[in-house]
C-alpha cells in the first residue's frame, strides 16, 4: 500500500506531540450563513463518495483504503489520487471496534479516543489548497471482520486563509489492514528532519 504520499493530508490532520488534546470538539470557525450541509451520498463497496458546499468545490467517489493502527489506537481512511486526498483519522479506544460517533477535536496535540480529525489536499491550476476539519463528525457504521463503512459531515477551513465549506461523505466496505507503526507515527506527530 502507499501510505507514505499521505503524509502530507495526515500531518494537516494531527498535530505534534504525545499530549492528550480536549475530547470534545472546538466550535471556533464560525460557518458562512449562506452554506448549507450537503446531502451524504451513496458510496459504493471499496469506495469513499464525498459533496461538499462552498469555495472546496469537491463532489466525487474515489477509490478508498483503510488502515488500523494499534499506537495510537487508531483507524486511517484514506484517498490518494493525483489531484486530491482526503484523509480521516479516528483515534479508537484500545481494543475497541465500536461504531459509534467520534466528533472532530482541533489542536496540536494527540486528541483522546474517542475523537477524529479530517484533512483534504487538492491541486488546483497547479496550485495546492489544504483544508483542515474544524468542526463536525466521523461515524461507523459497519465494522465486521476486517471491513468498514461510515459517515462524516465536516466544517472545513483553508490552512492557508479564512475560506470555509461544508463536506459530507460516506466510506463502503473498505478493507481493513494492519499498518506499520511508521505509517503511523506521521499522522500523529510533527515529521523529525
Amino acid at each position: 500500500m502507499k501510505w507514505l504520499p499521505l503524509l502530507a493530508v495526515g500531518v494537516a490532520c494531527g498535530g505534534s506531540g504525545d499530549q492528550q488534546a480536549e475530547t470534545q470538539p472546538v466550535d471556533t470557525v464560525v460557518a458562512d450563513a449562506e452554506l448549507v450541509m450537503p446531502a451524504i451520498p451513496e458510496a459504493a463497496r471499496g469506495r469513499l463518495a464525498v459533496a461538499s458546499a462552498g469555495p472546496l468545490g469537491l463532489s466525487a467517489t474515489f477509490r478508498a483504503r483503510a488502515g488500523r493502527c494499534t499506537d495510537p489506537s487508531s483507524l486511517q481512511i484514506a484517498v490518494h489520487e493525483p489531484l486530491e486526498g482526503i484523509m480521516l483519522l479516528v483515534i479508537i479506544p484500545a481494543d475497541d471496534d465500536s461504531l459509534v460517533v467520534y466528533p472532530i477535536v482541533r489542536g496540536d496535540a494527540l486528541p483522546a479516543a474517542p475523537s477524529a480529525r479530517a484533512g483534504v489536499q487538492r491541486i488546483v491550476d497547479h496550485r495546492p489548497y489544504s483544508w483542515r476539519a474544524g468542526r463536525g463528525e466521523v461515524t461507523l457504521t459497519e465494522w465486521a471482520g476486517n471491513l468498514v463503512s461510515g459517515t462524516f459531515t465536516l466544517t472545513v477551513q483553508a490552512t492557508d486563509g479564512f475560506d470555509e465549506a461544508m463536506m459530507a461523505g460516506a466510506f463502503r466496505s473498505l478493507p481493513v489492514t494492519a499498518l506499520d507503526s511508521l505509517v503511523c507515527r506521521p499522522s500523529t506527530q510533527a515529521p523529525t528532519r
